[in-house]
Order: C-alpha cells, then sequence, then structure tokens
C-alpha cells in the first residue's frame, strides 16, 4: 500500500471543512432577539402557576423567578435554533424538484424558496419546542419535584425541562 501524500490529505481536510463551512445559518442576529422573546415569554408562564397556586409572592420570590425565567429562556433559544438548523434543509432537499423555468427566474425562485423554508423552519421550532417544554415543565413540577419545596420546585422544573429538550434538540428531531 502507498503512503499517502501531503497533497491527497489535505484535499480530504479541505472537503471536511467544506461540508461544515456549506450550512447556512438558519437563525441571524435579528432573528436570534424574536426567538429569545418568545422564549421569554414560554420561560415566563410558569411564574403565575407558582404566584397563583404556591403562594409564591413577586416581591420575594422575584430574584428566584427572573434567575430561572432567563435561564430557561436562554437554552430554550438554543434549542429553537438546533431544530431549525435541522429541519430547514429537510425542507429545501424536499422542495428542490419542484422549481423550473428559465434559469433567472430559476434562481429567484430558489432564493425564495430558501428563505420562505428558513422562515417555516424556524416558526417549527418555535411550535415544536414550546409545546414539549410546557409537557415536560408540568410533568416535573406536578409529578417529580411535587414533595420539595416551592421555590427548589420552580428552579429545578424550569431549568431541567429546558435542558432535556436542549438535549434533545442536539439529536435528532
Amino acid at each position: 500500500m502507498a503512503p499517502k501524500t501531503g497533497k491527497k490529505s489535505s484535499e480530504d481536510v479541505d472537503e471536511l471543512l467544506s461540508k461544515f463551512t456549506r450550512q447556512e445559518r438558519v437563525v441571524s442576529g435579528s432573528q436570534r432577539v424574536v426567538l429569545f422573546i418568545c422564549a421569554l415569554l414560554v420561560a415566563a408562564a410558569p411564574v403565575y402557576l407558582y404566584v397563583s397556586i404556591f403562594d409564591m409572592p413577586i416581591e420575594s420570590y422575584g430574584i428566584v423567578f427572573a434567575i430561572g425565567t432567563l435561564a430557561s429562556a436562554f437554552v430554550l433559544t438554543f434549542s429553537y435554533e438546533q431544530v431549525a438548523s435541522r429541519y430547514c434543509p429537510k425542507l429545501v432537499e424536499g422542495r428542490n424538484g419542484l422549481i423550473s423555468g428559465q434559469k433567472e427566474t430559476r434562481e429567484k425562485r430558489t432564493n425564495q424558496m430558501k428563505e420562505s423554508s428558513a422562515s417555516e423552519a424556524r416558526w417549527y421550532s418555535v411550535m415544536y419546542i414550546n409545546t414539549l417544554y410546557l409537557f415536560v415543565y408540568l410533568f416535573l413540577a406536578f409529578w417529580m419535584f411535587s414533595r420539595t419545596s416551592a421555590t427548589v420546585n420552580y428552579l429545578m422544573s424550569t431549568v431541567v425541562a429546558s435542558g432535556v429538550l436542549t438535549l434533545s434538540s442536539a439529536g435528532k428531531v
């Protein structure tokens, strides 16, 4: 067996790097802010339950609520991006054969299709992650951590629910 030349191995490295850099960003900076606001709203929803059911006044537990809500919102935003990044190429791949016409119009339609697929992937990820977050949160809050103090219950339920979703979103959807 002949030894590999330096040129061949550098071509392999270049090919591998090009695979990683070909992935387009589905979420831009301004869209990330919108996703964070969505995550903040969903992560703040459990505060209502703890104020009304567990009788935790916002004045006394505001710092606990802020820590849990912000931590969950940051982690949920990352989950949104992961799901959108994974779902968008599937949409684009499924729609590639649907575009026909002249070369100029085909390129324009392809760009429009990619933009709409990225938008659809983002909003799908918001719906998917929010639904799962609320179900996992309710399971943790009312079954797993029901015997703990209200403060520990809130922090563990919100942070663990968002962490579980982030770990699952890093895998296949």
